[in-house]
């Protein structure tokens, strides 16, 4: 699927780095871009790690939707209108199993979980990592044309731990939820 120009600033990959308090091996980056057009948004997460460093779900045949996901390694979006204190948070497991939480102001989720189609998510598997990209519909979007974005994503380690990986980290503890960290804007 071919999408118009992206209009985010900026609009190139993007580096995710770990929270402050991770303490992680070089070998790992993570690079996110997103693009907007023809009504959609579609986001890509490029994961290089180790062989073997990781807990990564293979692809289902059946991909649902499901509570939890940020438990394990898990690709994250967060968008809100630049204008409001409401939120969407979108969680994307490589297996293709997908997690949609609205929220009226931080962390204060709404009474109604978003209706909306799955997005499409494809992921890609290799020796040092894997990519994955979702495609976000329009029903889930803000309606507003000025938006603000947040990337991130939970890598749970083969020993088990997690870390938290963002655009920006502007919380002494991990919390995507901060809006600060909602650093990516676009209007369109």
């Amino acid at each position: 699927m071919s999408l118009d120009q992206p209009r985010l600033t900026p609009a190139k990959a993007l580096p995710l780095r770990p929270h402050p308090a991770s303490s992680l091996p070089e070998e790992y980056a993570i690079e996110a871009d997103v693009e907007y057009g023809s009504g959609l948004l579609r986001v890509h997460y490029r994961l290089t790690a180790p062989p073997n460093s990781l807990r990564i779900s293979g692809t289902t045949d059946s991909p649902k939707r499901r509570d939890g996901l940020w438990q394990h390694t898990c690709f994250e979006l967060f968008i809100a209108d630049a204008e409001s204190t409401s939120y969407t948070e979108l969680n994307f497991s490589p297996s293709g199993d997908w997690a949609a939480y609205r929220f009226t102001d931080y962390r204060t989720i709404s009474d109604a979980t978003p209706d909306c189609p799955p997005p499409g998510i494809t992921t890609e598997f290799a020796n040092d990592g894997l990519s994955l990209s979702a495609t976000i519909a329009p029903e889930i979007l803000p309606s507003n044309a000025n938006w603000q974005i947040g990337l991130s994503c939970v890598l749970e380690h083969a020993d088990g731990k997690l870390s938290y990986w963002a655009l920006h980290h502007p919380a002494p503890r991990p919390d995507f939820h901060q809006r600060a960290s909602f650093t990516l804007s676009c209007a369109h």
